[in-house]
């Protein structure tokens, strides 16, 4: 029993830790017992896996895994379990089941010569996760000073705003960018929410592979592409460029102009003769899928325009180990 709670806490403390820095899914692999094993050489030992939140056609698929970065090799599940004959000592697992589930990452398990290690590992669905959507900033530019009303409608729990939210934001709005509201002065309106978002997959979606030390360079070509002013392209790639920066390589697709109503809706008074919103997900990618390339369309900044971006990072199905 007190090793069944150290290794609990140790897994899940250690699967929080990378979930942070690796912004990869690390699976919980829970100590269930242990037992002498049969059949086994003086210094073999034998894992057994139990997976939990399997969807029940899964329970006899053929999975991948890898042992210690080693080659990929293949099993069929039998009732959401299968058996790993290994050496004795420490060992670490990737585990791929289909597109429907995370890929597995455990972390180092320690295994005695001659015992069966029982463990239940939890998968996570790449469908329907909480994810935050970030630093959504408007801009509005209109030809004349006057009064405005915006109000936005997300497609889930307003997590935060700036200036204060009631509803709608009212205000006078200027040529020059600046907002006037409740006697201050914004550059912009801002606001995040939280949202279910299904994982990024390359496979299937349009966009770009990057690497981190790269992005600053693709960020600015980007934003220059669809007509970004310089301040608005300083406003985007400070905030996002950082945290992109610090991954290996990322899958990038951007959302433009009507696509940006799945995450939210905006509704502006007077009615702008242009609405022009860029959203950016991206996610840590190991994979080698190249997906298809992505078209961004230029802004029209004639006459009152108005100008969102926001973004939010999501997992990546990267499938490392079925491609």
């Amino acid at each position: 029993m007190m090793r069944t709670t150290y290794l609990l806490l140790f897994f899940l403390l250690i699967s929080a830790v990378s979930f942070a820095e690796e912004k990869r899914i690390a699976a919980t692999f829970i100590f269930d017992r242990s037992e002498p094993a049969e059949g086994l050489s003086d210094e073999q030992a034998l894992f057994h896996f139990k997976f939990k939140n399997l969807d029940k056609e899964d329970e006899s698929a053929e999975i991948t895994l890898s042992c210690d970065g080693g080659e990929n090799e293949l099993f069929e599940l039998k009732n959401g379990a299968f058996e790993y004959r290994t050496s004795a000592g420490t060992h670490h697992f990737t585990i791929y089941i289909n597109d429907k589930y995370f890929e597995m990452y455990s972390h180092n398990l320690l295994i005695e010569a001659g015992r069966k290690d029982f463990y239940s590992v939890r998968t996570s669905k790449t469908e329907g996760m909480q994810i935050q959507v970030y630093k959504p900033i408007i801009y509005l530019y209109p030809e004349k000073t006057s009064s405005f009303e915006v109000s936005v409608t997300p497609k889930g729990e307003m997590a935060f705003t700036y200036p204060r939210y009631e509803d709608k934001w009212t205000g006078t709005m200027h040529p020059n960018g600046n907002i006037d509201i409740d006697g201050e002065t914004f550059r912009y309106l801002f606001w995040e929410s939280n949202q279910r978002m299904d994982a990024l997959d390359p496979k299937e979606t349009p966009g770009f592979v990057v690497k981190g030390e790269n992005i600053t360079q693709f960020l600015a070509e980007k934003l220059n592409q669809v007509g970004f002013s310089a301040s608005e392209r300083a406003d985007f790639i400070t905030y996002w460029g950082p945290q992109i920066q610090a991954e290996e390589q990322v899958f990038i697709t951007f959302h433009q102009d009507s696509e940006c109503d799945a995450f939210a809706e905006l509704n502006i008074s007077p009615t702008p003769d242009n609405i022009h919103r860029l959203y950016i997900s991206w996610g840590a990618y190991s994979g080698q899928q190249v997906p298809e390339s992505q078209e961004l369309r230029p802004f029209n900044r004639d006459g009152f325009t108005v100008i969102e971006w926001g973004g939010q990072e999501i997992p990546t199905i990267s499938n490392t180990l079925s491609l």
